[in-house]
C-alpha cells in the first residue's frame, strides 16, 4: 500500500514494526454455510445429575443463549432399566426434558445407546430393542431426532479388542439392533440415524502405488464395516467378507431391514492415521496403522485437515447420505473459562467443514455439533451448581452460529474473531479505493477567532474561556488561529496538502447571535460563503459540521441548554438556515460533533461548559435531546440538494483485559455501547438505546429506590422519527483503553457506575502530548470492524484522527509514525475485513485551541506560533508525509 518514495527523508511506508510484505497468504476460508445449515451442541451427562432440580433448566438456558438448532444427549440406561424393568419415573423425566427443549424452539437429538449403555446390564439384541422401543414410544417419537447407536465399532473394540471373533459378532448384533430401532422409529413417522467414530487415513509412503490399496482397505475396516451394510446393499463390503472368515451372515430379511436404514449419519472425526500394507503377519485387515506424532498439540493430535479428507472420501462413497459432523471436542488441562486451545480446535475443524461444502461441493453436509456443553475440562460452559458460565469457546461458537459462518476481521464481542486475523502485524501494502475521500479538519471555536466581530454573539465556550483558570494557562479562543481573517491562507495550505475535502464547523452564533432565527447575521453568512467558494475554486469539497460544542450562550441562559427540548427546535431552525444558504454547494453535512463530550463533560461531570454537574440524570437528558435535535436536522434537509447528512461520534477502542475471558469481552462491548452506542443505536438500529444500556440503568435505578429508570425513554413515534436518520457515520478515533468487568454499587447513580467496567492499565503503549491519548493503531481496525458488525456495514468516514505533542516540533516523526500505522490499520479494515470506510480526516490541519488544555497541546499538520500576531502556518514533516501518502495512493513501488 505505501510508496517507498521519500520526501525530505520521510518514507511513506517506512516499516517501524517488522512484518511480511504483501497480502498474507492464508488457507483459512471465510464465508457462510448454507442458509439451512444446522448447529448443535451435545452433552455427556447422567440421569442422576440431569434430574437434579434446576439442572436441565440451566442447560436449556445455555443452549438457548448459544443459538443452536439441536441439543444432543444420550439416554442413561442405568436409570431406565432396573431388575429388568423399565422405570417409569426415568421415562417421564426424559419426556419432560425433550418437551422443555422443544418448547424453546430447539430440537432434541437423543442417542438411544451410547458406549456406556452396555456397561450396566447384560444385553441381547432382542431385549435391548424391546426395551428401547418402549422408551422411544413413551418419549414421543416424532418430537425427537434419534440416533440409534453411537460408535458401535468403538463399543465392540472396548469389549473384545479389534479383530477378534467377539469384536465382529458385537458389531453384527449392533447392526441388527440398529435396524430394529430404525424400523420402529420410521413406523412411527420419526427420524433416525447413527453416529460413527471415523478415522482418516494417509499413506506412509505416497511414492508407493500400493499404498492407495492400504488406504482403501483401512476405510473398509473402519467406516465400511458399520455403514456398508446400512448405506450399501445390506451386507458387509466384499473385501471384508473375503478377509474375515469368521464374520457372520445376514439373512435376506436382515439385509432388507439394514439396507438404507439411516436418514443421516453423524461422523465424529477420530484423527488421521498413517497406513501401510501388512502382508507379513497375515492379519484380517492386511494393513498397519500408526499415529503421526508430529501433529501433537497439548497432548492432543491436532489434524483438522484430516476431517475434510474424511468427509470427501465418505461423500464420494455414499453421495446421497445426509451428514452431520459431530466434533469430538478436546480436553483441556483445567476447566477454566479461558480455553484458547478449544477455540482454535473448534475454529479449525469447523472451517474444514466449510471447505468441504464450498470447495469440495459436499452438499450433503447438513450440520455441525460441538461436544460438550458442560462436562468438566471438555465443555464449552463451566458448570457450577446449576450456574453455567460461558467459556471463550462458547463465545466463539455463539458468534459463528449468529453469522452462520466465518466473518473476516474482529467480528465478535470485544473484537473476538471467529476466524483467523489476516495480517495482524506489520505494514500491509495495497491501495485505497479510487474515490476514497482524504481530508483534514478544524472547528470554528478552535481556529476562527473574531469571537465578537461583525455581529457574532457569545457561545458557552466564549464565556467559559474568559474566566481565568478555566482553561490551562487561562488561554482562550478570542483570536486562536485567526482563520476569520486568514481563511485564504487556510485554503492555500489545504490545497498544498492535495486533499479534496476539508472539514470545518460553523459557529452557530456567527449566523444567529442568540441562537434563534429572530436575528440573522448576514456578515457571518458572507464569511462562510467566501470560505466555501474559495475551497470550491481549488477543487476542495467542504464537509461542514453544524455543532462543534459552541452552544449559543443565550440558549443556555434562557432554557438550560440541551436539558430543554425547546433547544432542539432552535437547532432545527439553525440547520435549515445553513442548508438553505449553503446547501447549493455543500454536499456533506455533520449535525453534531462528539455529542458524548457535550453530554458527559458538559452536563455530567462539569469539566466543559456549561459546567452542569449531574452525572447520573441530566447527563442522559442532554444526550436524549441532542439525539432528537439530530433527527430534526436530518428531516429538515432538502433532499433535492443531493447531499449527505450524518453525525460524528467519538469512541476509543475498549480492549478486553483478557481476550479469552468472556466477562471482559462483554465489558468491552458494554463500554462501547455506553459510549458510541448511546447515540448510534437510536440512529442506526431501531430508534432506541442499546438493550444493555437500558437494562443496566434500569436495574441500578431500581436498586437505588427510584420508581423509573434514570435513562429517559423515547415514545414509539420518536423512535420511528429517529431511526434511520443517517446517510453515513462519522467516526472520531484517537486511542484505546484496557477494560475489565467490574460490578458497581453506586448509591446515587452515575453514568460511569452504570457501565459496570473499570480500566486496567495501558499495556505500556506509547504516549503523546495528551494524558488520555496512547498510540494504539490496532484499535482503529477493531472499532471499524465493530461498526461494520453492529450497524450493518454503514458507510463510515473517519472524521478525526491524530496525535498531539507539547513542543511543536517541525520534525514530528512521532506524528508520521502515528498516521502511518493508523492509516495502515484502516487499510486492513477496508481491504482485508470488508469495512465500508469512505474517507479519512487528519486532525488537525494546524495547531489550534485545544479546549481545556488551551494551546499547550498541538495536533496540527502545520505549526502555528500563537505568540506571533500573524499566526503564520508552517508545514511540519507530517504535512509533507500526508501529502505524499495521499498523492501516491500508498502503492508499494
Amino acid at each position: 500500500m505505501f510508496s517507498v518514495q521519500c520526501l525530505l527523508g520521510f518514507g511513506v511506508g517506512l516499516v517501524i514494526l517488522p512484518g511480511p510484505i504483501g497480502a498474507a497468504q492464508e488457507d483459512f476460508l471465510y464465508g457462510l454455510f448454507p442458509s439451512d445449515f444446522e448447529w448443535g451442541v451435545s452433552v455427556t451427562d447422567t440421569y442422576e445429575r440431569q434430574s437434579r432440580p434446576g439442572y436441565t433448566e440451566a442447560d436449556t438456558e445455555s443452549i438457548k443463549e448459544l443459538g443452536v438448532n439441536y441439543f444432543a444427549f444420550s439416554l442413561d440406561w442405568s436409570a431406565l432399566v432396573k431388575n429388568g424393568s423399565i422405570q417409569e419415573d426415568a421415562v417421564r423425566f426424559y419426556r419432560n426434558m425433550t418437551n422443555k427443549i422443544n418448547g424453546r424452539g430447539i430440537r432434541a437429538v437423543v442417542t438411544v445407546f451410547d458406549s456406556s449403555a452396555f456397561e450396566h446390564f447384560d444385553w441381547s439384541m432382542n431385549t435391548s430393542c424391546s426395551n428401547a422401543k418402549e422408551v422411544i414410544t413413551k418419549t414421543a417419537t416424532q418430537a425427537v431426532t434419534w440416533i440409534t447407536l453411537s460408535d458401535p465399532r468403538g463399543i465392540a473394540l472396548t469389549r473384545y479388542g479389534e479383530g477378534t471373533t467377539g469384536y465382529y459378532k458385537t458389531i453384527h448384533d449392533m447392526l441388527l439392533l440398529h435396524a430394529c430401532l430404525y424400523k420402529h422409529i420410521k413406523d412411527n413417522n420419526g427420524t433416525a440415524g447413527l453416529e460413527i467414530k471415523a478415522r482418516n487415513f494417509k499413506a506412509k509412503n505416497m511414492a508407493k502405488s500400493e499404498e492407495s490399496l492400504a488406504i482403501e482397505r483401512a476405510r473398509m475396516f473402519d467406516t465400511g464395516l458399520v455403514v456398508g451394510p446400512i448405506l450399501g446393499s445390506g451386507d458387509y463390503p466384499q473385501e471384508v467378507r473375503r478377509r474375515v472368515a469368521t464374520i457372520q451372515n445376514f439373512t435376506d430379511t436382515d439385509k432388507l431391514n439394514l439396507n438404507q436404514s439411516a436418514d443421516f449419519v453423524a461422523i465424529r472425526y477420530n484423527g488421521t492415521y498413517v497406513v501401510e500394507l501388512d502382508t507379513a503377519r497375515g492379519n484380517d485387515s492386511g494393513f498397519m496403522l500408526t499415529r503421526d506424532i508430529s501433529t501433537m498439540r497439548n497432548m492432543t493430535m491436532f489434524e483438522p485437515e484430516g476431517l475434510r479428507q474424511l468427509l470427501v472420501s465418505f461423500a464420494s462413497k455414499y453421495p446421497s447420505t445426509q451428514l452431520y459432523v459431530s466434533d469430538g471436542g478436546v480436553t483441556t488441562e483445567t476447566d477454566d473459562v479461558r480455553d484458547p486451545f478449544r477455540v482454535e480446535w473448534l475454529r479449525e475443524h469447523a472451517n474444514q467443514v466449510l471447505k468441504g461444502i464450498k470447495i469440495d461441493g459436499i452438499t450433503t453436509i447438513k450440520g455441525y455439533f460441538v461436544r460438550d456443553l458442560t462436562s468438566p475440562r471438555l465443555g464449552i460452559y463451566q458448570n457450577n451448581n446449576n450456574l453455567r458460565l460461558k467459556k471463550s469457546s462458547a463465545v466463539w461458537y455463539n458468534q459463528v452460529i449468529a453469522d452462520n459462518g466465518f466473518e473476516r476481521g474482529y467480528c465478535g464481542p470485544g473484537g473476538f474473531p471467529s476466524g483467523r486475523i489476516l495480517h495482524e502485524d506489520g505494514i500491509y501494502y495495497d491501495d485505497f479505493p479510487k474515490d476514497f475521500a482524504w481530508s483534514s479538519a478544524t472547528s470554528a471555536y478552535q481556529v476562527e477567532g473574531g469571537w465578537n466581530e461583525d455581529g457574532k454573539g457569545p457561545s458557552i465556550w466564549d464565556t467559559h474561556s474568559q474566566i481565568p483558570g478555566r482553561v490551562f494557562n487561562s488561554d482562550n479562543g478570542n483570536v486562536a488561529c485567526d482563520s476569520y481573517h486568514k481563511y485564504m491562507e487556510d485554503v492555500k495550505i489545504i490545497a498544498d496538502l492535495g486533499t479534496k475535502y476539508y472539514r470545518f464547523s460553523i459557529a452557530w452564533t456567527r449566523l444567529m447571535p442568540d441562537g434563534t432565527d429572530r436575528n440573522i447575521n448576514e456578515a457571518g453568512i458572507a464569511y462562510y460563503n467566501q470560505l466555501i467558494n474559495a475551497l470550491l475554486d481549488k477543487g476542495i469539497q467542504p464537509m461542514i459540521t453544524l455543532y462543534h460544542w459552541d452552544l449559543p450562550q443565550y440558549l443556555q441562559n434562557t432554557y438550560g441548554g440541551w436539558l430543554n427540548e425547546t433547544v432542539t427546535e432552535h437547532f432545527k431552525n439553525y440547520a435549515k438556515l445553513c442548508f438553505d444558504r449553503f446547501g447549493d454547494r455543500v454536499k456533506f453535512w455533520i449535525t453534531f460533533n462528539e455529542p458524548w463530550i457535550v453530554a458527559y463533560l458538559g452536563y455530567g461531570v462539569a469539566a466543559f461548559p456549561p459546567g452542569h454537574y449531574s452525572p447520573g440524570i441530566d447527563v442522559y437528558v442532554a444526550a436524549h435531546n441532542i439525539i432528537k435535535a439530530h433527527a430534526k436536522a436530518y428531516h429538515v434537509f432538502p433532499r433535492k440538494q443531493n447531499g449527505k447528512v450524518g453525525i460524528t461520534l467519538n469512541v476509543g477502542w475498549s480492549e478486553p483485559y483478557d481476550m479469552y475471558n468472556p466477562s471482559d469481552l462483554e465489558a468491552s462491548d458494554r463500554d462501547i455501547n455506553f459510549n458510541l452506542g448511546w447515540f448510534a443505536h437510536p440512529i442506526y438500529v431501531n430508534g432506541d438505546y442499546p438493550e444493555v444500556m437500558k437494562a443496566n440503568v434500569a436495574e441500578k435505578s431500581q436498586l437505588q429506590g427510584r420508581q423509573k429508570s434514570r435513562l429517559p425513554e423515547f415514545t414509539q413515534q420518536e423512535k420511528e422519527y429517529i431511526n434511520g436518520t443517517f446517510d453515513f457515520l462519522g467516526l472520531n478515533f484517537y486511542t484505546s483503553s484496557v477494560i475489565t468487568s467490574d460490578k458497581k454499587t453506586d448509591r446515587e447513580g452515575s453514568y460511569d457506575g452504570d457501565k459496570d467496567i473499570k480500566g486496567a492499565g495501558t499495556q505500556d503503549w506509547i504516549g503523546s502530548g495528551s494524558s488520555w491519548l496512547r498510540v494504539t493503531p490496532f484499535g482503529l481496525r477493531k472499532i471499524l470492524n465493530w461498526l461494520k458488525k453492529e450497524y450493518n456495514n454503514v458507510p463510515v468516514y473517519v472524521t478525526e484522527n491524530g496525535v498531539s505533542d507539547r513542543n511543536g516540533t517541525l520534525r514530528d516523526y512521532h506524528r508520521i509514525h502515528y498516521y502511518r500505522t493508523y492509516i495502515n490499520e484502516m487499510l486492513k479494515a477496508v481491504r482485508l475485513d470488508g469495512c465500508n470506510v469512505k474517507g479519512y480526516t487528519a486532525w488537525s490541519l494546524m495547531d489550534n485551541f485545544e479546549w481545556g488544555t488551551g494551546y499547550s497541546e498541538r495536533f496540527g499538520l502545520h505549526f502555528v506560533n500563537f505568540s506571533d500576531p500573524t499566526r503564520t502556518r508552517v508545514p511540519k514533516g507530517s504535512a509533507y508525509w500526508y501529502t505524499q501518502a495521499r498523492e501516491y495512493g500508498r502503492r508499494r513501488k
